[in-house]
């Protein structure tokens, strides 16, 4: 590019033209198999930036991206391109990419690996970053997605689960997308995995792994993903996560396994896991182990935990609905722990089972969660086993909690959250991942409230403060503080602190 500057000097009336020259390196599109006739030759050709353009048709090949940050994308969608491993490895193996650019997008990805290997399989990412989106994962030997060291974007693929040989010895391990080790820093990108829109499925069999095992990761978003008939539906282990509208169905062992870190005393720390508008639904479909199955399974949680707006329907009569467990099996309240915040929940059991709803103990007293911080016991009146939207009369419309953190401004569908069902003269959110129709309010409020401190020693005192904010400004008004069920003190806005005795 030329620039050309002319610079007038008052002084002297002389014109002086500086000319420079500036060099940018075009990018590229690199069509396969027109310009390269295999994948991994246009790879090799592409500089980070440039785009590889693969024609429809069956490709056998075990690709590798090292370094460059490039565009690798299919010209018309998975339907017509086929990656096919040949059972000979990994399919694609992506390593030391530095952000999230890199980017497979609309493929059929099959015949990862040749035997069982825990990170062989569809697509493998290590030491970097991908987005890798509007893909079919399935058939493969290994996890469908596996990011060790890395920060992903997984983005409306459909990844199925199962073996492809179900009779292989491990076959139970075919995991949808797996999550590990970019804790403390280990990933260079440092960014979140974000894991939405996807549908992750199994066929309900042994030979169905996981939905999504995230573990020893910085952090993780998990949202607007249907995940059904799996081994389990989502595991995190020592995993700060959003678990956000997410559709939970059918999986063999459970829906939600929540397990932070064994032994780390006190368990005080502000909340770092939250599970906010999901629908759990039918998630024991068998029996190998009763006791530690359950809808939603939270082990050494306490404190770290919030669950608000989330239908936890069980459908076992073997099992819980809700468990807390301690130290892998079902204990008391330990006294080092802080209590999970349970908040407007449906927690019910539509097989009217004689099992606990709720197993083990969530908090010091026990039972603390049907009939207070808004949680109910009832049935959700879904549309169907399969469709998940309430009917109308559900006492899970306009019964959660407009301020619950991470709360979605759209429910599953894409249609506005917060709205007014019943005739409340106000709106407030649906429990689960549909909103019903309703009158919004276009000009929301939200009310947040903060503690000076998350552990608290008997006779000492805290400070609660709360503010208000809204589009039209500051509202005004009074602000209840409850302990339990009895006020603790009240305070006008904007600002409210209230030091209630332990």
């Amino acid at each position: 590019m030329l620039r050309l500057l002319f610079r007038r000097f008052a002084a002297a009336p002389v014109a002086l033209f500086v000319l420079t020259c500036t060099t940018a390196f075009a990018q590229k599109t690199i069509h396969v198999p027109a310009d390269q006739l295999t994948i991994q030759a246009g790879i090799n050709a592409a500089n980070t930036g440039d785009t590889v353009l693969v024609a429809p048709g069956t490709y056998h090949e075990n690709l590798k991206i090292d370094t460059k940050e490039i565009i690798l994308r299919s010209s018309d969608g998975a339907a017509t391109t086929i990656l096919d491993g040949s059972k000979a490895g990994i399919v694609i193996t992506i390593t030391n990419t530095p952000s999230l650019a890199t980017t497979i997008d609309g493929f059929t990805i099959r015949n990862g690996a040749t035997n069982y290997t825990p990170s062989d399989g569809g697509i493998f990412v290590r030491l970097g970053g991908a987005t890798i989106q509007n893909n079919t994962i399935a058939g493969n030997y290994g996890w469908g997605i596996d990011a060790q060291g890395a920060s992903v974007n997984v983005f409306s693929n459909h990844i199925v689960t199962t073996a492809p040989d179900t009779g292989q010895l491990h076959c139970s391990a075919q995991t949808g997308v797996y999550l590990f080790g970019n804790l403390h820093g280990y990933t260079p990108t440092d960014i979140p995995d974000h894991i939405s829109g996807n549908l992750i499925e199994g066929d309900g069999s042994i030979c169905s792994g996981e939905g999504i095992y995230a573990l020893s990761i910085d952090s993780a978003v998990i949202e607007n993903n249907t995940i059904r008939n799996n081994l389990l539906g989502v595991g995190i282990y020592a995993v700060d996560a959003i678990v956000r509208q997410n559709l939970i169905y059918g999986n063999e062992e459970g829906g939600l396994y929540a397990e932070y870190a064994v032994g780390v005393f006190p368990r005080t720390d502000p909340p770092e896991v939250f599970v906010v508008n999901n629908a759990f639904f039918n998630n024991v479909t068998n029996t190998y182990d009763p006791q530690h199955t359950g809808e939603v399974m939270l082990d050494f949680l306490y404190a770290k935990i919030v669950l608000s707006n989330n239908l936890i329907i069980g459908n076992s009569s073997t099992s819980p609905t809700l468990a807390c467990l301690t130290q892998g099996d079902v204990g008391l309240f330990d006294p080092n722990d802080t209590p999970a915040i349970i908040d407007h929940n449906n927690i019910f059991n539509i097989n009217a089972s004689p099992y606990p709803l709720v197993l083990g103990q969530c908090s010091d007293t026990q039972p603390t969660e049907i009939g207070l911080d808004g949680n109910i016991s009832a049935n959700p009146l879904f549309a169907s086993t399969t469709d998940f939207h309430l009917l109308p009369g559900s006492p899970s419309i306009d019964s959660g909690n407009n301020s619950a953190i991470n709360l979605p401004a759209k429910d599953l569908s894409g249609g506005t959250r917060i709205a007014d069902n019943t005739g409340l003269g106000y709106p407030v959110v649906d429990m689960g991942v549909y909103e019903s129709s309703g009158l919004t309010d276009a000009r929301p409020s939200l009310l947040s409230l903060v503690s000076s401190s998350y552990y608290v020693t008997p006779n000492t005192s805290i400070t609660l403060t709360a503010t208000a904010t809204a589009v039209g400004g500051a509202p005004s008004g009074i602000v209840d503080f409850f302990k339990m069920t009895n006020v603790s003190g009240r305070r006008r806005l904007p600002v409210v602190r209230q030091r209630p005795r332990q």
